[in-house]
């Protein structure tokens, strides 16, 4: 739907697929419960970031600990099409990635995804993008948010204050403890 609104040709059987996939989604029957109230200690900060390199790095700050990691998405990633701007998939790709990795710590929690590269953040923040491999990005990422029942949040943050910016160029950020990542590339979609 969301292709038609941007003006852009979709194909029948593209058009089926994507209902077939919001059918789905409506058939799981997840769904979401949440408290009227909050404290700070519910919320979970996850800044991401990601270089023209292909590196891409991911810090987390849940009140009581800080955690980081940086990965590299490799090359060529196997399911993006061609673009100049291929550091808005990667942009993308580092949310989708943080939360495959820290999904354990985010279940049920309230997450504010920090990304200073506005593509990523709008597609994240909309569920789908007019590129067709983006959008796939948004919808599994947005299952895993609900499957995961996180109450999700996406803002922007100058890349000077964005805590994830060191770890995607290899370099240790200014606090938090770095961990292994245990998540491929083959894993993200």
């Amino acid at each position: 739907f969301y292709r038609l609104a941007c003006g852009a040709p979709v194909p029948r059987n593209k058009l089926e697929e994507d209902l077939s996939w919001w059918g789905g989604l409506i058939r799981s029957g997840i769904g979401r419960e949440r408290a009227l109230s909050s404290t700070a200690s519910d919320w979970v900060l996850v800044y991401t970031d990601a270089a023209g390199s292909a590196r891409a790095g991911v810090v987390l700050l849940d009140g009581s600990s800080a955690f980081w990691y940086s990965f590299y998405l490799g090359a060529t990633v196997p399911f993006l099409l061609h673009r100049k701007t291929q550091i808005n998939a990667y942009e993308l790709l580092a949310v989708l990635h943080s939360l495959l990795e820290f999904g354990d710590i985010l279940s049920g929690r309230r997450v504010a995804w920090l990304v200073d590269n506005s593509t990523a953040l709008w597609t994240a923040r909309q569920g789908s993008s007019c590129a067709s491999d983006l959008a796939g990005v948004a919808h599994a990422l947005w299952a895993l948010i609900l499957e995961l029942n996180i109450d999700a949040y996406f803002f922007w943050v100058p890349s000077k204050l964005n805590l994830a910016d060191a770890p995607s160029r290899g370099a240790a950020p200014v606090l938090g403890d770095e961990v292994p990542s245990r998540v491929s590339v083959e894993d993200l979609i």
